[in-house]
């Protein structure tokens, strides 16, 4: 006859989250707070193929919507836009 046999324990353990509180601009250094729903910074992540000057790297960067407004503005065609729903 096979019994199984266990004795349990109450451990405490402690979890450590990391939380986004600001955001950064990365082109003007503008902070903005990340728990607020009405922030409009965007990230981006440019991810460069085999052969790029900048090979195999990826970029991550934020940009609050004042900048990214401005650098769209220099674009010879502009990015096509369409909603989300």
């Amino acid at each position: 006859m096979f019994v199984d046999m266990k004795i349990a324990e109450s451990v405490e353990t402690v979890k450590i989250e990391q939380q986004v509180k600001k955001i950064i601009c990365n082109k003007c250094g503008k902070e903005s707070d990340a728990t607020d729903y009405t922030n409009t910074n965007q990230e981006f992540i440019l991810s460069f193929g085999y052969g790029s000057n900048y090979d195999n790297q990826i970029w991550q960067l934020d940009l609050c919507e004042d900048c990214l407004m401005k650098i769209i503005g220099e674009f010879q065609i502009k990015p096509e836009i369409t909603r989300k729903y």
